[in-house]
């Protein structure tokens, strides 16, 4: 019994190597920098080939930037903060969260402060 369920477990981890090119290679289609500018908004993100993220976002008297990792999460990139700073009297807590990407042909589009922000490089 306990050889079958390791070769269950030494299966499921064949599948994910033999995944791991497919998904390396979905990912490295995403790296670059991105602008997210808009009337009176300025944004921009960067997804590196490392996976790491930065981005910076200046609205009105607003400033804020986020650091940390991202990777592809179904059909959206999920950004996992690391290091953020705001100016935003309003969020005290100093938090970015968790937030993801949603992919729309070649742009990447991130909800924040009720505002849709439609990144494109």
């Amino acid at each position: 019994m306990m050889l079958s369920a390791f070769a269950l477990v030494a299966a499921r981890d064949e599948s994910k190597t033999t995944n791991a090119p497919q998904r390396i290679a979905a990912a490295q289609k995403w790296v670059g920098l991105y602008d997210g500018g808009q009337m009176e908004l300025a944004a921009q993100l960067e997804l590196r080939a490392d996976g790491h993220f930065s981005f910076a976002l200046s609205y009105g008297a607003l400033d804020e930037a986020a650091e940390g990792r991202w990777q592809i999460s179904g059909d959206g990139i999920q950004l996992m903060p690391e290091r953020y700073i705001s100016n935003d009297p309003n969020n005290r807590d100093q938090q970015f969260g968790y937030s993801t990407l949603t992919i729309a042909g070649e742009s990447l589009t991130l909800s924040r402060y009720g505002l849709s922000l439609q990144f494109t490089r």
